[in-house]
């Protein structure tokens, strides 16, 4: 078996990494405000997980 280089993906891979990088470098001010905060379980879903433990 014969790995090539294909073009098409390493074109890919440069327009996923590109944005991101450029993103990382000016990140806005307010962006920490956009970030999801953590929710609590509610008392079923607590339940649950207790119930798997035992």
């Amino acid at each position: 078996m014969r790995f090539g280089f294909s073009y098409v993906g390493f074109i890919y891979l440069v327009m996923l990494l590109v944005p991101n990088l450029i993103w990382a470098k000016n990140k806005p001010g307010d962006h920490m405000i956009y970030e999801q905060k953590p929710v609590e379980c509610g008392r079923i879903v607590r339940d649950f997980i207790d119930g798997l433990d035992q």
